[in-house]
Formats: C-alpha cells, structure tokens, sequence
C-alpha cells in the first residue's frame, strides 16, 4: 500500500505533493514518461523534476523477456536511474497503471548524481 506524503503549507486548506519515486529502465527515458503522465508538449516541467539518481543494495533482474525488476542484493550493488517528483495523485496513478500490477510500490533511498549529492526518500516500483 502506497503511503500519500503531503506537506502543508501556508493555510490549513493547502497541500503540496512531494512524492519522489526513482525509475530505471523504461520511465527513466523522459520522453516514456512525459507520455505516461500526460505532459507531452510540456517537457520542461518533467526535466525540472527530474535528477540523476541511484539506489543501493538492489539488483536488476528479468521479468518475464522485456522486463526488469529491482531484487535485493548486497551492499556494494548499485543501481543507476532517475529521480523524479510526482507532482500530483492523478500523475502517481498513472504511473501505477503504467507499470501494472507486475510490481509493488516499495520504499527507497536515492542518491542524486547532481549537484552536492542530496539523499531523498522515496518510492520505487520493485
């Protein structure tokens, strides 16, 4: 079950969403996921939200022949893709449809590659 985080901010009444989920393989290529969320003319607003990341003590392995899934691994394995903030529960459900229920929503801990390597928790689908 997928927590919803929300912070507050300013009157009792407003909500910012701050859900950050990391992606590899398919939703790490923007163009996938600017299609899946609905925001094809507006790809700018993807790439602000969207950093170089990686995961640690996962592994990618194969499910079914197209597709991949994160599995436990030791500590020194490391996993590169994509960190991007999910504006909105309509974009979090679509990305949930997207990826079928072949895999569950998880939490994770992403380092981002850029700028002085902020830590973020967040979600990834395993």
């Amino acid at each position: 079950m997928i927590q919803r985080l929300y912070l507050r901010i300013g009157s009792a009444n407003a909500k910012c969403y701050t859900v950050w989920y990391f992606f590899y393989g398919t939703l790490a290529d923007a163009d996938i996921l600017s299609r899946v969320i609905g925001q094809t003319e507006d790809k700018t607003a993807i790439e602000t939200c969207y950093k170089s990341a990686r995961i640690r003590r996962e592994q990618l392995s194969g499910l079914g022949n197209e597709y991949f899934t994160l599995v436990d691994a030791d500590e020194d394995s490391i996993i590169d893709g994509w960190a991007y903030q999910v504006k909105d529960l309509n974009e979090e459900d679509l990305l949930q449809v997207y990826q079928t229920g072949k895999y569950e929503v998880v939490r994770c801990t992403m380092e981002v590659m850029e700028g002085q390597g902020d830590i973020l928790k967040g979600l990834a689908f395993r």
